[in-house]
């Protein structure tokens, strides 16, 4: 499990994201941001906004040191949102 909180760590941490979301059942579905191109960079800037603020407040999940599962989310004033979230199909 990965706490992701500082902009240095967003590149990894969203490059996993894509990872992940084009292996999940949206993948399928084509609501995957590997889809959704513009869908995908109002994400990235939203993060990267959080990231700029101190809000940010991502999870990744590895298992035998592969990325299946994320959580991206901001926090502000205590309370956490939650804004987008998947896991690899393989690993329901």
């Amino acid at each position: 499990f990965v706490d992701v909180a500082a902009a240095k760590e967003l590149d990894g941490f969203w490059m996993a994201v894509l990872d992940i979301e084009g292996a999940s059942w949206k993948q399928d579905a084509h609501s995957a941001l590997t889809h959704e191109p513009i869908v995908a960079d109002f994400y990235r800037d939203v993060l990267t906004r959080a990231a700029q603020q101190g809000a940010l407040r991502c999870h990744l999940l590895r298992h035998e040191g592969q990325a299946v599962a994320y959580a991206a989310g901001v926090e502000i004033r205590g309370v956490y949102y939650l804004l987008k979230n998947s896991y690899r199909a393989s690993h329901k």
